[in-house]
């Protein structure tokens, strides 16, 4: 199960721990969080702070999302590209055999390794520009549609 935790600047003592996770890759217990973390997504209004935040997690990748204050930080292994290159090994099946759907900048990569890459209607500029194909929005149920015309 991967875990991730959320953090903001409105609640500090989430981030008072973001120094053990450096240290020892897990939460104070005292959040009730004693996994491993895989992600931390945060809402970080300052950007002096981001980049303080980056310089405590060097072996981590700090990705903002687009329309808004939100941070993710993974370890920099753990990518959807990594991912889905683990799956398919597992299957025995190619990366190009494979569809993804993206509509932010974390999934460019993954829609450029697969063979095709879908970029959702509400979808960024930059991730429409990598993708294969262009679908309807989530509001309008592009997955789903595209999935019934395609295999069903």
């Amino acid at each position: 199960m991967a875990h991730y935790i959320e953090a903001t600047e409105q609640f500090p003592e989430n981030l008072i721990c973001i120094e053990q996770v450096q240290t020892t890759g897990h939460f104070d217990r005292r959040l009730h969080f004693p996994e491993k973390a895989l992600k931390l997504c945060m809402q970080i209004f300052d950007e002096t702070n981001v980049k303080r935040l980056a310089d405590l997690l060097p072996d981590c990748d700090c990705l903002g999302f687009a329309s808004c204050a939100w941070y993710k930080f993974t370890k920099k292994e753990t990518t959807k590209e990594n991912a889905i290159r683990t799956a398919c090994a597992a299957c025995s099946i190619a990366p190009k055999d494979v569809t993804a759907f993206g509509d932010d900048v974390p999934d460019i990569g993954m829609l450029k390794l697969c063979g095709t890459g879908i970029a959702i209607g509400n979808a960024l500029d930059s991730v429409r520009k990598a993708a294969d194909l262009i679908i309807g929005s989530n509001d309008e149920d592009g997955i789903a549609e595209y999935l019934l015309r395609t295999f069903l």
